[in-house]
């Protein structure tokens, strides 16, 4: 159901300005490109940090705690895993399943279908559909059971809430002032030196040109979009964001949608559910913390009230 994002202007670009000394790291994890850029020095120990955390929320990695839940019925996860866990189930109910973690046999079944280029086909899909649906699992005192063939993928929200730990921690070793990169998802730490906020732009649907920018001051900003990862057969495009209602790729008229929230778990999480069912919008901004800007198939810009978004690229409107 995530965004894969190779390099950072893919989902956002984040303009640093030219006063202070910054100093920069890249490197691969989570699978995707992390970059910290941060004024003053990145503390010691910070890459280590995430790779740690992803030995927790990875579905792919053979010595993850979250791999090996999955191959369980009844498990005792660490406070980290469960906490997230128990987290999501709860988005799950509130987007009634436009963000779902159990979906895990659908989005396994999509990702061999991108590589292979070839879309499943309808038996295959209802089958991995019957595997899936978080109304299957409980999570109490600790405590987690489910289906053994139900499978977690935590990959729309685990990077969201890495990035606000990695910040977290960051801040706790004195960095004031910064950005991490996580592919589909930005965590920027506090004002600019000279106290101003940071610009944070949206590319286009159909390119790498920004579209307009929103200014903050901290927070953690995901980007869901149909042009990050995908293929086409026989003329169809079939990306990689699924509505677990039908099992294939979400239509629901969004090309592009970014959330910004100081809650990592809660801004990765909705921009997948917002993307797949945007009419969830008026509902979830009343329950959650957060801005958003939505990008439809129309070039028509939604918003939400305080998103402060502000439109630079030609051919692209807000909506009344």
């Amino acid at each position: 159901m995530k965004k894969l994002t190779a390099i950072i202007i893919i989902s956002a670009v984040l303009l640093l300005c030219s006063c202070g000394k910054t100093e920069s790291r890249t490197f691969f994890a989570l699978d995707t490109v992390i970059e910290f850029k941060i004024y003053g020095q990145i503390p010691e120990g910070a890459e280590e940090y995430v790779k740690e955390l992803e030995l927790i929320y990875s579905k792919t990695d053979e010595g993850s705690e979250l791999y090996k839940l999955n191959g369980e019925e009844t498990s005792s996860p660490s406070d980290e895993l469960y906490g997230l866990i128990v987290k999501s189930l709860g988005l799950c109910a509130d987007t009634r399943g436009a963000f779902d973690i159990t979906a895990g046999a659908l989005t396994a079944l999509w990702d061999e279908a991108t590589e292979k280029g070839v879309p499943p086909d309808a038996q295959a899909i209802n089958e991995a559909k019957e595997l899936c649906g978080y109304g299957k699992v409980t999570a109490d005192n600790g405590t987690v059971s489910k289906p053994k063939e139900l499978k977690f993928d935590l990959g729309a929200v685990a990077k969201g809430c890495i990035a606000e730990l990695t910040v977290k921690k960051m801040q706790s070793l004195g960095v004031r002032s910064g950005f991490a990169s996580f592919g589909g998802s930005i965590a920027v730490i506090g004002d600019k030196p000279d106290g101003s906020g940071y610009k944070i732009g949206i590319r286009s649907p159909d390119g790498d040109t920004v579209i307009g920018y929103t200014l903050i001051r901290h927070g953690i900003v995901s980007t869901s979009g149909d042009y990050e990862r995908y293929f086409e057969y026989e003329g169809k495009r079939y990306h990689h964001i699924i509505d677990t209602s039908t099992g294939m790729p979400a239509q629901s008229g969004v090309r592009s949608c970014t959330v910004i929230s100081d809650d990592g778990a809660v801004s990765d999480a909705l921009s997948t559910a917002l993307f797949a069912n945007p009419s969830l919008l008026d509902e979830l901004y009343v329950k959650y913390d957060f801005e958003a800007v939505l990008i439809t198939d129309g070039n028509t810009v939604i918003t939400t009230e305080n998103a402060g978004f502000v439109i630079t690229a030609d051919g692209y409107r807000k909506a009344n």
